[in-house]
């Protein structure tokens, strides 16, 4: 199991694919791209899916801190590095769809010719495996897919749809918790302040053309990668949520 290196703004970041065909990444290398002064302490606090492997390395076997996906969205959410929003986006959209269908980054090649040679024969072996579990894990990747031609942002019924929940379910959970609202007489949702600054929400307006060919702005809530990483944390917890009535206008 060979770690694979790649790098954002000239930072080293390295991963690793698991038995299982996961991506896991070196815990201390995130932590430092998003700014963290203290990395350990930052990954202690923070991730909860750590795990130590000892993996080669050009110094010889060390033993490293790796965490899953889900622990990076905990370190971006939990990041003030202004560059921390462009990181996630780019891990969503690049980095994570490209090592969940080949096994590898290829955005950088290994550094010597025996080093591609053993990354080329790590990939035939789990040739079959990496199929099945692309198979089994092709419902989330679509899920990423919408959210990188979202521009990183996805409405609220793919939304449900990702975390796998009933849209109306969602809707009443976000409404409940203060993420949006609705003015009085109106049938839009509107995202409150905190949730815009909070970078979970944006707001977006949109201009539609009537059957008339008139035209109208429709203003519309979008949940953003990191808003839909907190949604599944919080949803792990089996936060008890209640449906909402009424009808809801579909994005």
């Amino acid at each position: 199991m060979n770690l694979i290196p790649f790098k954002f703004d000239k930072h080293r970041v390295r991963t690793i694919v698991d038995d299982g065909g996961a991506p896991l990444f070196v815990a201390r290398d995130v932590a430092l791209v998003l700014g963290y002064e203290r990395p350990a302490d930052a990954i202690r606090a923070h991730c909860k899916g750590s795990v130590k492997r000892r993996l080669p390395t050009s110094g010889g076997a060390q033993d490293m801190t790796l965490i899953p996906e889900r622990d990076v969205y905990r370190l971006v959410m939990r990041s003030k590095l202004p560059a921390a929003e462009a990181f996630e986006e780019w891990v969503v959209a690049e980095v994570l769809p490209q090592i969940r269908r080949t096994g590898a980054y290829n955005g950088v090649l290994p550094g010597d010719l025996p080093a591609a040679l053993r990354l080329a024969a790590e990939l035939a072996e789990k040739g079959l495996a990496a199929q099945e579990q692309l198979s089994i894990q092709a419902p989330k990747v679509q899920a990423f897919e919408r959210l990188a031609g979202a521009g990183g942002a996805c409405c609220l019924t793919d939304a449900a749809k990702s975390l796998k929940l009933p849209r109306k379910v969602l809707i009443a959970w976000l409404h409940d918790n203060r993420w949006i609202y609705r003015r009085t007489g109106s049938a839009t949702w509107v995202a409150y302040d905190s949730a815009l600054q909070s970078r979970t929400l944006v707001q977006r307006s949109t201009t539609v053309r009537r059957d008339d060919g008139s035209a109208k702005a429709v203003s519309q809530v979008l949940v953003t990668p990191k808003g839909l990483a907190k949604l599944a944390e919080t949803f792990e917890r089996d936060v008890t949520v209640k449906n909402c009535s009424g009808e809801v206008e579909k994005c």
